[in-house]
């Protein structure tokens, strides 16, 4: 039996589309739609009640007492002595505030294939939407629209999946669909690209591309957000803004043969390990090297809070401009040839060799990592490696 057939036979017109009821899980499974072919009747998933799908039992648990709705679209195009019903959309409506900070993923499955249909442009399989409380909905797939923003009620709050405007793979016969999955789980930091009020990859405040961001929040010891930071910022390469940052090599400091002995390879503790670093006696101010030049930046709206990222925020960085999934801010990066540089989004202008962290390994050396390898080391302090200064905020 085909899912969401909505009959392939020629007709002058679309045929109407019929809702589909969810209730949407908090946590790995939501629900699968199981249709027969001539959409009669909606699906209505209980919260916490088992719900038999064919082959087994699914629990659900509900974000919304009222549940929410998705409603495929076909569209009929006419041919010669032909034509079918295609799939041309999916609608996203009726959830409350309830559900905010949720990452949902709908994934589309044909022709008795176990893996659904793919998505090359983002290297994924799903569309991934999701919204915060009186906010804007946010997605990473750009043929999603969206109208109005969520409120305490669930009126008219909707989004809309246009696979016309999806350039990503060939709409498919609504008759060759088996069945759609709909997954949520807690937004992480990290784990979904688009999030609060900047988007990763976008502009942050300073004019950089913003690549980290937290809900809970984090202390970067010293900068102007502590201790309620929530975002990262890498310095602009693109040419075209005011005061762009080009990646040159530079030694980590002019004092080479003592330890500054206050630094920390831990996250949130870039500000602080520079300044301690500048601030070192004879030499640590010298100009041009990893810590001044990266202090010194101003990027293109003229912030004077840039730093050199300690060795935990430098690996963030490396993952991020490589496109890995965000597990940890501990999980090491990867590297080699399996890998693409500068493929995260909003990445640019990172090169394949090593950068400075401002983690101090011993008196004359300190930790740097590999963009290429995705290894990190300790060097010694008269090395050139690249440099990249970021920011909180």
């Amino acid at each position: 039996m085909a899912l969401l057939n909505f009959n392939n036979s020629p007709s002058k017109a679309p045929r109407n589309h019929k809702n589909l009821k969810y209730i949407l899980g908090i946590g790995a499974l939501a629900g699968v739609i199981a249709l027969g072919s001539t959409l009669a009747a909606n699906i209505n998933l209980n919260t916490g009640h088992p719900v038999e799908f064919g082959q087994g039992i699914a629990q659900t648990v509900s974000c919304d007492s009222d549940g929410v709705t998705l409603t495929p679209y076909s569209n009929f195009k006419n041919a010669t002595d032909a034509g079918a019903f295609y799939l041309s959309s999916l609608k996203f409506s009726g959830v409350s505030s309830n559900c905010s900070d949720l990452v949902f993923r709908l994934r589309i499955y044909i022709n008795g294939n176990p893996t659904p249909l793919p998505l090359p442009a983002i290297n994924d399989y799903s569309f991934e939407f999701g919204f915060r409380a009186n906010q804007d909905w946010y997605s990473v797939n750009t043929c999603i629209t969206f109208t109005n923003k969520i409120t305490n009620s669930a009126d008219n709050n909707s989004l809309t999946i246009d696979l016309s405007k999806c350039s990503l793979w060939a709409t498919p016969l609504s008759g060759h669909i088996d069945r759609i999955t709909l997954e949520t789980s807690r937004y992480e930091a990290g784990v979904f690209p688009v999030v609060g009020k900047y988007n990763i990859g976008e502009t942050g405040p300073g004019g950089g591309n913003v690549f980290y961001y937290s809900k809970v929040g984090f202390d970067e010891i010293g900068a102007p957000c502590s201790p309620s930071c929530h975002y990262l910022e890498a310095a602009p390469t693109n040419s075209s803004v005011l005061n762009y940052w080009t990646d040159a090599h530079y030694e980590w400091s002019g004092n080479k043969t003592a330890s500054v002995g206050t630094t920390s390879e831990g996250f949130a503790t870039g500000w602080e390990n520079t300044w301690q670093t500048i601030n070192q006696p004879e030499g640590g101010d010298t100009a041009d090297r990893a810590g001044t030049i990266a202090q010194a930046y101003r990027g293109p709206n003229g912030l004077t809070d840039w730093f050199l990222p300690s060795q935990t925020e430098l690996n963030t960085i490396c993952k991020w401009q490589a496109g890995e999934l965000w597990v940890s801010e501990e999980t090491q990066c990867t590297g080699g040839d399996t890998r693409t540089m500068n493929s995260g989004i909003g990445a640019s202008g990172f090169q394949a060799d090593r950068y400075w962290s401002s983690s101090e390994f011993q008196a004359n050396a300190s930790e740097a990592q590999s963009f290429y390898g995705g290894t990190s080391g300790n060097y010694y302090k008269g090395s050139f490696f690249f440099v990249r200064p970021i920011r909180a905020f």
